[in-house]
């Protein structure tokens, strides 16, 4: 059978390197679908945290986002590291 799959997810922290933290958002181009988002590096699925509102990280993360829709992984997954810098150190 067919398998509708949705586009991958856009994670964007404003960049990739920041100082004492970063906003994190997570939107996708799909209708009536969630976004579900692990910041552990493991891989995300329909049980893992639903992405509401953007949120703050302070610490080295690593972002992996998928849609989900009816309960199931409809994408791949989308993934982004976000470095903190230590020390404020110029980069």
């Amino acid at each position: 059978m067919f398998q509708e799959l949705s586009a991958v997810p856009v994670i964007d922290g404003g960049g990739r390197v920041f100082d004492k933290s970063a906003t994190v958002t997570i939107s996708s181009t799909s209708r009536n679908v969630t976004l579900h988002y692990t910041l552990d590096g493991s891989a995300p699925d329909a049980s893992s945290a639903a992405y509401i509102s953007p949120f703050t990280i302070d610490k080295t993360t690593n972002v992996k986002a998928v849609v989900v829709r009816e309960g199931k992984v409809v994408s791949l997954a989308a993934y982004a590291d976000f470095f903190k810098k230590p020390n404020n150190w110029t980069v």
